[in-house]
């Protein structure tokens, strides 16, 4: 599985430190536009841990794509440019989409493209024992702090946990 990560979503698995587990199962690539935004505050402790895996290789820069593309995307559905991008990749490359930008979701499914969100993630390192449920509940914790979820999404997370 191939993920190419929008600033919504690599800003939560960093906040919640899940960024570098994630990028152990699975191959991450930001388009230019993500890692602008990701980047934009340097002195960030977020940036300055997305900067090291940048610069470690570890996060990879997307395949290029032409600004036409990008702007289409955005235009049609009235997203940022990191999140434009990010779906614009994918649909070029076939690649799942991370996102937890509630209308890059929505355009997401009416493209036809797959999508994970950093819930997502948590989910399956918990499933394939990267994490215990203690950790996997604090991960949680942290990010329903950071994020925009409805009660009723971070209700069926508790619950796909409780499952395993």
């Amino acid at each position: 599985m191939s993920l190419v990560i929008d600033t919504s979503t690599l800003l939560l698995l960093a906040k919640a430190s899940l960024l570098e587990q994630a990028l152990d199962r699975f191959p991450v690539t930001l388009p230019e536009e993500v890692r602008i935004e990701a980047l934009a505050k340097p002195s960030l402790p977020d940036a300055m841990l997305i900067a090291r895996l940048i610069k470690t290789g570890r996060l990879k820069p997307s395949p290029a794509i032409s600004p036409s593309e990008t702007r289409a995307i955005a235009e049609d559905f009235n997203l940022g440019s990191g999140e434009s991008a990010a779906l614009a990749v994918a649909l070029k490359t076939g690649a799942i989409v991370g996102t937890d930008d509630g209308a890059c979701i929505r355009a997401a499914k009416v493209l036809g493209v797959e999508f994970i969100t950093a819930l997502h993630v948590l989910i399956q390192l918990y499933r394939e024992g990267e994490i215990d449920k203690d950790m996997a509940d604090a991960k949680l914790a942290l990010l329903a702090r950071f994020g925009r979820y409805s009660e009723s999404i971070l209700a069926d997370c508790r619950a796909k946990l409780r499952r395993r």
